[in-house]
């Protein structure tokens, strides 16, 4: 399988697609100017999203309105093909990066925009940007083995730094083994005290990484910037 199938083929790997798509639009028009391709995926979103009963809601000037606006995927695919793209730098592959990890959401269903970006009318389009960006060569270093002299650990700032969120002494198998064995016991747990159908809207661990007792390393844009800095998954910003 190639990038341009990689991409196409997951959520997060659309996405990137779908911010350098939007990234273009950005920078090639005025703040004031009217940015299609991001109204009609806000608009279309939100449709998706309402209709299933998600948390959203539209306010302020114009939301009456608004709230009435629908954009079908096809629309949506003539825009996204209609969108001037930008020259690729390894800046803007950072940006949409660092946008997609920070929209990930794995704990819950796609937000509207990765529904609409899973939808098979959009294919084409997405398609385009895939082999616009590949044909740079700037992503042949995201399938590159694994470079053990640039991985780099982040924590963020800590209150004591002594509250390490990562610790030291066991073993990484003793880690995944304990984790993998909290995890059975929590799932049993939820199916005796808990016997509501998978989809019902319980609370619980959202994160996707094994356990934080793990220590987890990530390599470097090439500006040297270690990714795990700004590529924070449901980051607080």
């Amino acid at each position: 399988m190639d990038i341009v199938e990689l991409l196409l083929s997951g959520r997060r790997g659309r996405r990137v697609l779908w911010e350098f798509a939007l990234d273009s639009e950005a920078q090639a028009l005025s703040e004031f100017a009217d940015h299609p391709l991001h109204s009609a995926m806000y608009y279309a979103s939100y449709q998706v999203e309402a209709c299933r009963g998600d948390s959203v809601i539209m306010f302020g000037p114009g939301a009456d309105e608004g709230r009435t606006v629908t954009v079908s995927v096809e629309e949506l695919a003539k825009l996204i093909s209609a969108t001037t793209l930008l020259p690729v730098t390894d800046q803007l592959l950072q940006k949409s990066l660092e946008s997609t990890v920070v929209h990930a959401r794995y704990w819950q269903e796609p937000d509207g925009e990765d529904t609409l970006l899973a939808a098979p009318a959009l294919q084409n389009a997405l398609c385009r940007v895939a082999e616009y960006i590949v044909a740079s060569g700037l992503t042949q270093q995201w399938l590159a083995p694994v470079d053990l002299r640039t991985q780099f650990h982040v924590e963020f700032d800590q209150p004591d730094p002594a509250g390490s969120m990562t610790s030291t002494g066991s073993s990484v198998f003793d880690k995944l083994l304990r984790w993998k064995e909290n995890l059975i016991l929590t799932e049993a747990r939820a199916r005796a005290e808990k016997p509501t159908p998978v989809t019902a809207m319980i609370g619980g661990e959202w994160w996707s990484r094994p356990s934080w007792d793990l220590r987890a390393t990530t390599g470097v844009f090439t500006n040297q910037q270690p990714i795990g800095a700004s590529c924070v998954e449901d980051a607080f910003t």
